[in-house]
């Protein structure tokens, strides 16, 4: 469907061109050639974990592990660029924009998290994997949050079996299963950790797992 794009980016409508035009541009001097897609406001009857941000991010499978190469070389190169741009227009406290969601009265609306910008990932094996981001994120730990997501996929890809992730869909000898599951980074500990979406939802607050299986 989209030929040699390594790089999917899902666009809200009323996101401005110029938010995204130069990450875009940085991605194909990477080699990660982007297909846009443009999206229409939309309205969702589901979790707010699991609506799309205003900007959606998919590196495809054929292509991480490229991606995650570009990431671990020493120079700044053009894949880094491409983050440090989107992160400085969609989450950094300097940014001009800032996405716009009205919920209904009782449904669960965390501040925690950024809703501008969130990655995309499916596995061989039907499981999706959504990746958002705390407010105030540095760009350093931004770019640690995207290379552990990815990391984390290609080992899954790789050893589905006994993939971490695989393990961590078990909490307190229960299933923690959705149509997707939700992670994001915990700046006290340095790694990304999963939210409990039905938990969090019950509780009205933010519930994590450890990746490897500890409700924290």
């Amino acid at each position: 469907m989209h030929g040699s794009r390594g790089v999917v980016i899902s666009v809200a409508s009323y996101v401005p061109e110029a938010a995204y035009e130069d990450a875009v541009d940085d991605f194909g001097s990477a080699g990660l050639q982007v297909a846009l897609e443009k999206r229409d406001p939309e309205v969702f009857a589901a979790l707010e974990y699991l609506m799309p941000t205003a900007i959606v991010v998919y590196v495809l499978r054929p292509y991480v592990e490229k991606f995650l190469s570009k990431m671990a070389e020493d120079n700044y190169n053009s894949c880094k660029s491409a983050l440090q741009k989107l992160w400085s227009h969609f989450l950094s406290n300097q940014r001009n924009f800032h996405s716009k969601r009205i919920g209904t009265k009782g449904k669960l609306s965390d501040n925690a998290l950024a809703f501008e910008l969130s990655l995309i990932a499916k596995t061989a094996d039907n499981q999706s994997f959504r990746l958002l981001f705390p407010h105030s994120i540095s760009a350093s730990e931004f770019q640690k949050a995207i290379v552990q997501f990815y990391s984390l996929m290609e080992q899954h890809e790789r050893a589905p079996q006994s993939s971490i992730l695989n393990r961590s869909c078990f909490n307190g000898g229960r299933r923690v299963s959705h149509s997707q599951r939700v992670l994001t980074w915990a700046s006290d500990s340095g790694r990304l950790v999963e939210i409990d979406i039905l938990e969090s939802s019950r509780q009205g607050k933010l519930v994590f797992i450890e990746i490897g299986g500890h409700l924290v």
